[in-house]
């Protein structure tokens, strides 16, 4: 048999089994594979309709649920990269870097820097960044008032636990 358009038609589609998912192309793959999206092109169906109709499916407990619908390993959940292609949620919410100093944990708007032994507020912090936690370092006795001038929109800072006596006027 040649695998051609003249030739193709005489292919048959059998019927998938219990334990199958039926394809929109007529390809069967194993049922816990419906509405999961591994990444592996060769996983699931060749024409991605195991991934249609999902929004109500379950995922179970080792994967992920994106927002509208298919599941992803957790493995996929916060590794920088988007897999979650209908909500993007697999990466919201997770920590990123956000400043020059990695010891500091970000997560949407804040920064964390508790208990890691600053002397200074680390440099180039993201814009985007309004909430400021410095607790438990070593900043003062005296701190000098320029040194917020880099924080712009401060919604929250917290200097608790650390070693400081005044913050002078400019």
């Amino acid at each position: 048999m040649q695998f051609n358009n003249y030739h193709i038609s005489e292919l048959k589609i059998r019927e998938c089994l219990e334990s199958e998912f039926q394809c929109n192309n007529g390809q069967c793959i194993p049922q816990e594979d419906t509405c999961y999206d591994s990444g592996n092109a060769e996983q699931g169906c060749a024409d991605g309709s195991h991934l249609i109709h999902c929004r109500n499916w379950e995922c179970p407990s080792n994967l992920h649920k994106c927002l509208y619908g298919n599941c992803i390993s957790k493995y996929l959940v916060c590794n920088g990269q988007v897999d979650c292609w209908d909500s993007w949620n697999d990466e919201i919410g997770c920590p990123f870097k956000c400043s020059s100093e990695v010891r500091c944990e970000c997560r949407d708007v804040m920064i964390n820097c508790t208990n890691i032994g600053l002397e200074a507020l680390p440099t180039n912090i993201e814009k985007e960044i309004s909430k400021y936690i410095f607790s438990g370092n070593q900043f003062g006795p005296i701190l000098d008032a320029k040194m917020f001038k880099l924080l712009d929109g401060v919604i929250l800072l917290d200097l608790s636990n650390n070693s400081i006596l005044a913050i002078p006027p400019e």
